[in-house]
């Protein structure tokens, strides 16, 4: 793939994309006699190319490559599970999930025919399935994935390998994300500690993530004080391992102004924020997906206060953070989705519904071609479309959209979970708004016990729906039983 000629270059720099390009056209036409070379070199390429972040190029080749095989007379069904795991992956990070559950379960299934159960290469496939599941919002459906990967990793590797603490570390936040606490940090402990074991008391990237990520958790469960320190502890490996200018540092600053703006802290959050932004803009001049999250990060904050500058500058970097979302992803993109929510959100805490209805509806309708059926991101848009409409007094299609955000994320989390308790409570304020006070009373008293059941009596949520619904009974006239 070298380019020989030095005259090739035309004056400019040769970019590992046209390395790439030009080796793949030749494949083409010199080894057209060589089939199983040529499906070999194309996979190959395919997968730099998604390394190098070039995904539809990569899309491309890897079809190619996968075609080819499944023409040849002399493939094994190995050869062709690479093609459609390594065709699967770059799907997934291009967010064509459908048809990358397809290609995942026929690995899988080839692999069962071809009597590679317990094979490293199944472990890859449970793996690569329950992350697309993941993005998929079938936390359910991964779980027990990352169940089997981890027995197989154990199996085949040894119970104190590196990659067993990867697999338990990933069933922890597939919990995590399902809203199972407990048993979460649970995994998250045990993987730390294997890989305390594993790296001994050196600094080490694995441990430090680790850190980091029992550090959201407990943020999540409200315990501040612990998560503090646990984000802390992570910035320190940080440190040693990087120095004062890294990713994973600029990645901690903002974990860090995550559970600031949580605590109420607003000042200290926005200072997070705005010392991960500058050592994103240092480490990725120009546009870059870092610097875009650290300027929407800091806007969140900076819409909090009710200082009519930081509302200016909020507004500002808000649509800073759009406008490079689109020029880095042009087409539909889960973060220009969330980038136009943002925006209409801000929007909205500022009186100006009209342009925000605009964009809600935007977001939302890029949602559903980004992620067809059920998805808790469309669930999340229907619901912030829906109570911008109930502020304006449209009461029946925002009835229409939270039901169905309801009954959406009713499939997507079997039984009791918060975001199911969160439409509940939300369907109550409307039906309260609307008028219909019995049906409010009852769905605000659902809402209050799942909240109850996920979370317990104290959590804020909790009292919040029980507010909610005091007021109900405050309107019905029955103020004692409010």
């Amino acid at each position: 793939f070298k380019v020989s000629d030095p005259s090739e270059a035309r004056g400019r720099s040769i970019t590992a994309r046209e390395i790439l390009t030009a080796g793949a056209q030749r494949i083409d036409t010199e080894l057209a006699a060589q089939p199983e070379v040529r499906a070999q070199l194309m996979d190959t390429i395919g997968s730099v190319f998604t390394s190098l972040g070039l995904f539809d190029d990569a899309s491309d080749m890897l079809q190619k490559a996968l075609d080819n095989r499944r023409a040849l007379t002399n493939v094994t069904d190995l050869e062709i599970v690479q093609s459609l795991m390594h065709m699967a992956d770059v799907m997934t990070i291009k967010a064509e999930l459908e048809p990358a559950e397809t290609l995942y379960l026929e690995a899988i299934e080839r692999l069962e025919k071809s009597g590679a159960q317990g094979s490293q290469e199944m472990a890859d496939a449970h793996a690569g399935l329950a992350e697309l599941y993941f993005h998929m919002g079938r936390y359910e459906d991964a779980e027990p994935l990352l169940t089997l990967v981890l027995e197989e990793r154990r199996r085949l590797l040894g119970p104190e390998d590196p990659a067993v603490a990867d697999a338990i570390e990933e069933l922890g936040l597939n919990q995590f994300d399902q809203g199972k606490f407990d048993v979460a940090e649970q995994h998250l402990r045990e993987a730390l500690a294997l890989r305390r074991e594993i790296f001994g008391d050196e600094p080490h990237p694995d441990v430090a993530e680790n850190v980091n990520n029992l550090a959201l958790l407990l943020m999540e469960s409200d315990r501040y004080d612990e998560s503090e320190l646990l984000f802390q502890d992570a910035m320190t490996m940080y440190r040693q391992l990087y120095g004062e200018k890294h990713p994973s540092l600029a990645a901690g600053l903002n974990n860090l102004g995550i559970l600031y703006r949580a605590q109420g802290k607003l000042d200290e959050a926005a200072g997070s924020y705005r010392e991960a932004l500058a050592m994103n803009q240092r480490l990725f001049p120009g546009d870059h997906p870092e610097t875009a999250t650290s300027l929407n990060n800091l806007a969140v904050v900076l819409r909090m206060n009710e200082d009519p500058k930081d509302a200016a500058e909020a507004r500002q970097l808000f649509r800073t953070a759009l406008e490079m979302n689109k020029r880095l992803l042009p087409g539909d993109h889960p973060n220009i989705a969330s980038g136009i929510n943002n925006l209409a959100s801000f929007l909205q805490s500022q009186g100006e519904l009209v342009e925000a209805e605009a964009l809600y509806r935007e977001s939302l309708a890029m949602r559903r071609r980004l992620f067809p059926g059920d998805h808790t991101s469309v669930a999340t848009g229907l619901n912030n479309l829906a109570l911008l409409l109930q502020r304006e007094d449209q009461y029946a299609e925002a009835e229409a959209m939270i039901r169905e955000s309801l009954a959406m994320r009713r499939r997507l989390f079997k039984g009791d979970h918060p975001s199911v308790a969160l439409d509940l409570n939300n369907l109550s304020l409307l039906l309260r708004d609307k008028g219909d006070l019995e049906a409010s009373l009852k769905v605000g008293q659902d809402a209050v016990d799942m909240f109850t059941r996920t979370h317990g009596k104290d959590y804020w949520l909790t009292g919040y729906a029980r507010m909610g619904r005091g007021r109900t009974l405050v309107r019905m006239r029955r103020f004692g039983a409010a």
